[in-house]
């Protein structure tokens, strides 16, 4: 195993801790902290990534005779890969929108009421999970798989 492996293993495993620490009710009692538990998510699914690709890998290391993609199969990594994009982007965001109310917040103390509420933390998360996975979705749309990327022995 390569040491990014070990590297997304035990990020991993610190990411489900903050997690865990996040979501306790005595937490959530921010917008910052309601974000930070978008980015903590968006960081697991990147995190799992390596790991899932080393599984994959050493699964197919065991068959004597590795048989081609399926569509199915092209379609679910495809899918995964799109997923993976969206939640690059959404990390990306998500920590930019929490630097900017975190100013916000310093630098106009009135408006603090409406930007520090769980409430708007979390619309913000979900609006921006929205906004990426139409920008994901419509990279997707504007590509297709190719018969080489799977087996097309069942096709009639």
């Amino acid at each position: 195993m390569s040491s990014q492996t070990y590297l997304c293993s035990i990020s991993f495993f610190v990411n489900t801790f903050h997690l865990i620490i996040l979501s306790q009710k005595s937490m959530r009692i921010s917008s910052t902290n309601a974000m930070m538990i978008g980015i903590a998510i968006c960081d697991l699914h990147n995190m799992f990534q390596p790991v899932f690709k080393i599984i994959e890998t050493s699964i197919e290391s065991l068959d004597v005779c590795p048989v081609p993609n399926t569509y199915a199969e092209a379609l679910f990594n495809w899918i995964l890969y799109s997923i993976c994009d969206d939640t690059k982007r959404c990390q990306c965001l998500l920590g930019i929108f929490l630097a900017f109310i975190r100013t916000l917040v310093i630098r106009k103390p009135k408006v603090e009421s409406d930007l520090t509420a769980p409430r708007f933390g979390l619309k913000l998360t979900v609006s921006i999970f929205s906004f990426s996975s139409i920008l994901s979705i419509w990279n997707m749309s504007l590509s297709q798989l190719k018969s080489d990327d799977f087996d097309v022995a069942y096709e009639r």
